[in-house]
């Protein structure tokens, strides 16, 4: 069922070190090998949100796995029914080196025990990180974590986690998951913006967003303009295709409210644009459930102005539809305007993570 509207208006690496973060630029993390210039690499390839992880049988117990599926494969925030952030496949060293393919994936996390020096995972990470990062890790005996770019393809990254023991192995993920899983994301965006726009940007929805709201928002080729209301306060934006609907609104806040920048102020806006979503059914309209699943909100940094971002669940009421949303309410410090923007799907029986992922990329080209 689709929707239709109401309208009331017509490559270096990164050490960290016990939670701390130092930079130091190198090329890449392959090995330490002489290359001549026209050395080429192919581009990564792989699912998104998809890591291999590079453990040898001897390092790759219940623990271990246990560990990583706990941090890796928790719930996604915040879908209708539960999805992993990640999707995780095991190879083990050898099994990397014996297929050229595997070596081509886009993100690898490598988890290497210290206490076994001739592992081959050790081996290779050792060689892997240069001699001078290879003696500190072996003099100072502590969890480190070092991200790696490009090793054996472009727009490639290899986590290399460092432990002596997997108690350490495990506490060196624990402690820095936020940076590995930013990290990932990061490497991941030339691959989702490709994906997104695929057949280019729609110059024309572009431009009329720009007039309506005074804002740049880089709007792909296949969306088109659903509701530009005669006011110049709302905008949105809609891509169908057989399995999903995708939806982009946008309102003009006017001056700032203090009251908008809270959880009621944003439950309230959306609630109201949801008054515009209906369906086939007399008497349809698109409201927050925040009784099955809460509003999961954080301040953000949104293109260096300070914003709200809130996810959770919709549905309609008077209907049997839902899905998730995410919704930002962003300031703008040098004209005092507000903008609010929210993406949500419909994709029933479909994965929404990546879905909203996409989502939230586009929403976060927005800037004034």
């Amino acid at each position: 069922m689709t929707f239709r509207f109401i309208c009331y208006i017509s490559a270096f690496f990164v050490l960290v070190s016990c939670g701390k973060e130092t930079s130091n630029s190198i090329d890449n993390a392959a090995p330490r090998t002489t290359k001549t210039k026209s050395t080429k690499k192919e581009i990564a390839k792989g699912s998104l949100s998809k890591i291999y992880i590079i453990a040898d049988d001897s390092n790759w117990d219940n623990a271990l796995k246990d560990s990583i599926s706990y941090y890796f494969q928790s719930a996604f925030p915040i879908l209708p029914a539960p999805e992993p952030l990640y999707d995780l496949m095991r190879y083990t060293t050898q099994e990397i080196k014996n297929k050229k393919e595997r070596r081509e994936l886009r993100t690898y996390l490598m988890l290497i025990d210290m206490n076994d020096p001739d592992a081959l995972a050790t081996q290779m990470a050792l060689q892997d990180v240069g001699p001078a990062k290879a003696k500190e890790i072996q003099t100072n005996k502590q969890a480190k974590l070092i991200i790696g770019k490009n090793k054996w393809a472009d727009n490639q990254i290899i986590i290399y986690a460092f432990g002596y023991g997997q108690d350490q192995i495990i506490e060196n993920i624990r402690a820095n998951f936020n940076t590995i899983d930013k990290a990932i994301r990061q490497v991941e965006e030339p691959a989702r913006q490709k994906s997104i726009y695929l057949s280019g940007t729609n110059s024309e929805v572009k431009s009329e967003v720009r007039a309506a709201m005074d804002i740049n928002l880089e709007v792909p080729s296949d969306y088109f303009l659903a509701l530009n209301d005669e006011a110049g306060e709302v905008i949105w934006l809609r891509k169908e295709t057989d399995k999903v609907s995708y939806n982009i609104m946008i309102k003009d806040m006017g001056t700032f409210d203090e009251a908008n920048f809270s959880k009621e102020g944003m439950k309230a806006i959306r609630n109201e644009l949801g008054l515009l979503v209906s369906s086939n059914q007399e008497d349809s309209y698109m409201i927050i459930n925040d009784i099955d699943l809460p509003i999961v909100m954080s301040s953000t940094s949104f293109n260096n102005n300070f914003a709200l971002e809130a996810k959770g669940i919709w549905e309609l009421e008077n209907d049997f539809m839902g899905g998730p949303y995410i919704s930002y309410i962003i300031h703008n410090p040098n004209t005092d305007r507000v903008i609010f923007i929210d993406g949500f799907v419909h994709a029933p029986g479909e994965e929404k993570r990546d879905l909203m992922l996409n989502l939230k990329y586009i929403i976060q080209t927005l800037s004034f």
